[in-house]
């Protein structure tokens, strides 16, 4: 026993009471991090922006992941880790963001398409009519993919 107690007293003596002092420290410094109410609040609001703009069938991934995050910081919360829980919940106002764009970018990819639909269908119509649409060279864009190319073309654009 002479050894333990030895260690002790060289513990909280001499060279290696810094040590202590630190451990001290930290444990100050964890107490003075304050709980994220204010992240937890935008992770909550974010997540229900999202479901507002179809992220439920949009994103559900994404929505899945900030829902996910948002129940741990919950739960780090409780536990009163509030670095880890302000963490999540910042995860969790990323994800939700990422999730009401991609339901924002779906919904605008199928309007998108409907008009496009729309358009074929009034051009059809010009063509059984033997309509020749005048051309603005001037109004001509190039688009990426084959089938923007071929509708253009069809205008008679280059």
């Amino acid at each position: 026993m002479a050894g333990w107690s030895q260690w002790m007293s060289g513990c909280w003596s001499g060279s290696t009471g810094g040590l202590a002092s630190v451990a001290l420290a930290g444990l100050l410094g964890c107490a003075s991090v304050e709980p994220p109410d204010a992240q937890m609040e935008a992770a909550r609001l974010s997540i229900q922006e999202a479901e507002r703009q179809g992220a439920l069938e949009g994103a559900p991934l994404e929505l899945f992941l900030a829902r996910e995050h948002l129940g741990k910081a919950k739960e780090a919360l409780f536990e009163e880790h509030f670095t880890k829980a302000r963490r999540h919940a910042d995860l969790a106002v990323v994800n939700a963001e990422l999730a009401r764009a991609k339901a924002e970018t779906v919904e605008n990819l199928e309007a998108t398409e409907s008009l496009m639909g729309e358009l074929d269908t009034l051009r059809a119509d010009l063509d059984a009519a033997g309509v020749v649409p005048v051309v603005d060279p001037g109004s001509c864009r190039s688009f990426s993919t084959a089938s923007h190319a071929r509708r253009v073309d069809a205008r008679g654009c280059r």
